[in-house]
Order: structure tokens, then C-alpha cells, then sequence
């Protein structure tokens, strides 16, 4: 069964776990219609499943006001519970934007005290722990302040009586996560702490958000009592969130590796001091000046590694920081792996970049760059390689690459059936199917069936899946694999 019908059924069913594993290992889109013109959201909603409502929304699932899909989820809801989840998430999410494995690194680096924070500010007896090498990367002012008058400073008092405890935690909340949630009340106190941080693009955000709501207050009188909330958050923010993120990253790498920083646009960025390392990873004798929060955030690997349950970790007795030596990769490789831990970005030029990072991404237990991979590799699929394709996708546990490499099998069959790889490969899946008699399917001609029979909708398609059919049936007689 695809992922795509599994994601159907499961949400009728109301069995959460399953879709959880869909939406996290397959990486699947949450808003796909069937044939009814309908979503996952709605099935849930029609079928009373209010977990797994909730869980669609959280993960990007579309509800918007006075949309076909909001109204249509809002008047199915079998329930007034999932009905008013469904108006209250209307209200406060209007982007709808999909929380990502990254997305949540940030927001708990933000949101949990000890995680690895090496400064403390004090804004009138309220403690703020924060990690310098973000909010250097972040922020020109923050970088220079850390770089002079903060300098070697562990604790920073901010006793200003215009620097409020409220707008200073709203100022690192845009600067970890893009976006920033701001109670009405603070909201000048916020933009006055922007402009003395010359956060001009924070600035320009809120005095946009400002003016919508002042706009709706004058269509809709009575929504200025119930609003308390002004959410600050566009695409153009989470892009300049990558960025820096991004030159976060490349800070770490050895100075020959570092081509992406020579040709950046931003001047400013060239005055920037070192961001903090607190961890060195040695890889054929180079040095990356890494940062343990993303490192162990990403991966449970270098969380194993850090907490010395492997022999690679030791201590360097010439620098502060500890030393972590990788063995079976090269510097290009890790560079790839890096700038994907702290930037969710990839940088493959090839398909050879992306052979090489897919198995170390693999052993370095980061599931998002291996599905990444397998998403460029769904680009490159010809009848010359789809069965090593195929391979490579049950091999990494790619399940995505594996549907779309059956749906290929499926389009390109007729010349398939006379692939002896192809052939080899249906006879290695029967010969998985343990105690196999002449009545047993096999998992991957089943799913080329699907293929063949799903997409089938006029008579000419269906003249032309029936041919495909039986040259397929024709194929397993002579293999004497009749299924």
C-alpha cells in the first residue's frame, strides 16, 4: 500500500501512531487530496479522531478561514471539541507553516535553561540564559557587544529602565526561531528594544503585523478585546534565519573549505570575531570548530560520542575544547553534514555528494539528511538505474525513495520485464517471502500492481494498464512465480 493511501485509511482509523511514522519517516505532504478532492484533515475531522486532528495542524496541515478545505473540516467535525480546536487554531496559526526536527532544536535550545548556554543576562533580577554563538550569528549588535564590553563575561546585567525581562525574551525568540509571538501590551517596549539592537528587519515586521491588525480592528471592532496575541513571522524572516544559520556553519569548517563565506554579499559579516566553539571534530587530520548544542540536538550519535561512550572522544591537552576524531569520511563529506546539522540546508553538486553523505548520514543517526538524499536521488531515477535505486532505498530504509521507485517500475514496465537486473531483483523478493507457496504475493509486485491499476481513469488507460499486466504476469510464468 502507498504511503498516501496508508495516510488515508490510518487517519479514518484514528490510529496516531501510524501516522506519525508516515509523516516522520516518509516525509510525506500533509495536504495530498484523493480522489474525492479531500485531505487527511477532513477524514480526521469527519471521523472524530481529535489526537490526530491536532497532530495534522501542528505538522502543517491547512485550515484557514473561509477556505473550502477550513469550512469543509469546520461543518464534517464530528465533534464540537474538534470544532472549536479547528476555529481557536484558525485564529492563532494563520500560516500554517510546518514545524520542522530543526525548527524544534531551536525552540528548545530557547526554551530549556542548561541546554549547553554559555551566557547569562540579568534584566532587573529576571535571568535569561542564551548561546553566544547564536545570538552573535544572529545579530551584528550581539557580536560586537560580546566581542567588546561583554567580552569574557559569563553573566551581562541589563539595569536600562526601558529594557523590559518580557521584550528582551521576545528579541531572542526572533532571533532563535524567525518568528516571535508578542503580547499586545509589550509590543512598543518590543519594537524600542529592536531599534536599539539594530534589528531593522524585526523593526519593519512588527510595524507590518501592527498595521494588518489595526486594519482588522477597524473592519471587525469587536476582535480587539479577544486578540492578545501579535505573531511576527514571514517567509523573508525564516530566510534570513537559514542564512545566518548557514554562516553559523560555515564558521565551523577549516579555512579551505570555506568558499561559500568569500562570496557573500553582506559586508558586515567579515567583521564577525570566531562563534564560540565548545568542540572540535578532527577529520583527516582537519579541524571543525563545532558547538556541542547542535551537535547533540541533531544527532544521537555525537550525543554518544560527548558523553565519552566511544573511544574516539578525548580530551585535547592543548586546547579548551574537547576533540572528537572521525575515521572512514573525508573533510568534504563532514563539511555536507555540518552545514545540514545547523542549517537543515544541502549543498550536493552531484550524485556522487549525495552516495557519499547518504551512508554517513546513516550511521550518524540523522534521518532528515537521509531523506533529503533519497529526495535527490527520486530526481535522478532511469531504467539503467532504478534497481539500484530500489536497493539503495531498502537498504537505508528510504520508504519514499521506495514508492517512487515502484512507481517507476510501474510507468516504465513494458521495457523493464526484459531487464535482467530487474528480473534478479523480483526473484530476490520472492525468495525473502519465508515458506513461500505458488499462493503467496510478492510485496513488490503488489505494489507495481497498485501503480499500474491507480492512476487508471479512461479507457485508453485502462487498455494500456491491462497490457502492462499481462506482460507482467507473463514475466513471473516464465520465472514459475505465478502470484
Amino acid at each position: 500500500m502507498s504511503a498516501q493511501r496508508s495516510l488515508f485509511l490510518h487517519c479514518k482509523e484514528g490510529n496516531l501512531s501510524e501516522v506519525k511514522h508516515i509523516v516522520e519517516v516518509k516525509d510525506i505532504d500533509l495536504n495530498v487530496r484523493d480522489g474525492w478532492d479531500s485531505t487527511p484533515l477532513y477524514y480526521a475531522c469527519l471521523c472524530g479522531h481529535r489526537e490526530i486532528v491536532e497532530y495534522l495542524l501542528q505538522n502543517g496541515s491547512k485550515c484557514e478561514a473561509s477556505t473550502f478545505d477550513g469550512e469543509r473540516c469546520l461543518y464534517g467535525a464530528l465533534t464540537n471539541d474538534i470544532r472549536n480546536l479547528l476555529r481557536n487554531w484558525k485564529q492563532i496559526h494563520s500560516t500554517g507553516k510546518k514545524r520542522d526536527r530543526h525548527y524544534e532544536l531551536l525552540r528548545h535550545m530557547l526554551e530549556e535553561e542548561k541546554l549547553c548556554k554559555d551566557i547569562l543576562f540579568n534584566v532587573h533580577g529576571v535571568e535569561i540564559n542564551a548561546h553566544r554563538c547564536v545570538i552573535a550569528a544572529r545579530s551584528h549588535f550581539f557580536s560586537e557587544a560580546l566581542s567588546t564590553h561583554w567580552k569574557n563575561r559569563s553573566t551581562v546585567a541589563l539595569k536600562h529602565e526601558k529594557v523590559t525581562s518580557d521584550a528582551f525574551h521576545a528579541i531572542l525568540q526572533f532571533l532563535y526561531l524567525g518568528r516571535v509571538d508578542i503580547k499586545r501590551e509589550i509590543v512598543d517596549d518590543v519594537k524600542r528594544l529592536a531599534h536599539y539592537c539594530n534589528l531593522q528587519h524585526l523593526s519593519e515586521e512588527i510595524l507590518s503585523a501592527d498595521t494588518r491588525m489595526s486594519e482588522l480592528f477597524r473592519l471587525k471592532p469587536n476582535m480587539s478585546c479577544r486578540v492578545k496575541i501579535v505573531t511576527v513571522e514571514s517567509e523573508t524572516s525564516f530566510a534570513r534565519l537559514a542564512t545566518d544559520l548557514r554562516y553559523l556553519a560555515e564558521s565551523t569548517l577549516p579555512s579551505r573549505l570555506r568558499s561559500w563565506i568569500e562570496v557573500l554579499p553582506f559586508p558586515e559579516y567579515d567583521k564577525r570575531p570566531s562563534f564560540y566553539p565548545d568542540v572540535c571534530v578532527e577529520v583527516e587530520g582537519e579541524i571543525f570548530n563545532c558547538h556541542k548544542v547542535f551537535l547533540c540536538g541533531r544527532s544521537d550519535y555525537f550525543k554518544a560520542l560527548l558523553t565519552d561512550h566511544f573511544q574516539e572522544n578525548k580530551s585535547s591537552t592543548s586546547a579548551s575544547c574537547p576533540i572528537i576524531k572521525l575515521c572512514h569520511l573525508t573533510p568534504e563529506i563532514f563539511k555536507n553534514i555540518i552545514i545540514y546539522i545547523y542549517s537543515e540546508i544541502c549543498d550536493f553538486h552531484s550524485l556522487n555528494d549525495v552516495m557519499d553523505v547518504l551512508p554517513v548520514a546513516d550511521m550518524m543517526l540523522l534521518t532528515g539528511l537521509k531523506r533529503k538524499c533519497g529526495n535527490v536521488l527520486s530526481q535522478h531515477m532511469t531504467e539503467n538505474n532504478i534497481v539500484d535505486m530500489y536497493r539503495c532505498s531498502q537498504m537505508f530504509n528510504l520508504l519514499n525513495l521506495e514508492d517512487y521507485c515502484v512507481e517507476f517500475m510501474a510507468i516504465e514496465l513494458e521495457s523493464l520485464v526484459e531487464s535482467e537486473e530487474f528480473i534478479e531483483l523480483v526473484v530476490e523478493e520472492a525468495n525473502l517471502v519465508q515458506c513461500r507457496e505458488e499462493t503467496d504475493s510478492i510485496p513488490l509486485i503488489d505494489e507495481i500492481r497498485h501503480h499500474i491499476t491507480d492512476a487508471t481513469s479512461t479507457y485508453g488507460q485502462m487498455q494500456q494498464s491491462c497490457a502492462k499486466l499481462m506482460k507482467l504476469d507473463a514475466m513471473l510464468a516464465r520465472l514459475g512465480l505465478e502470484c
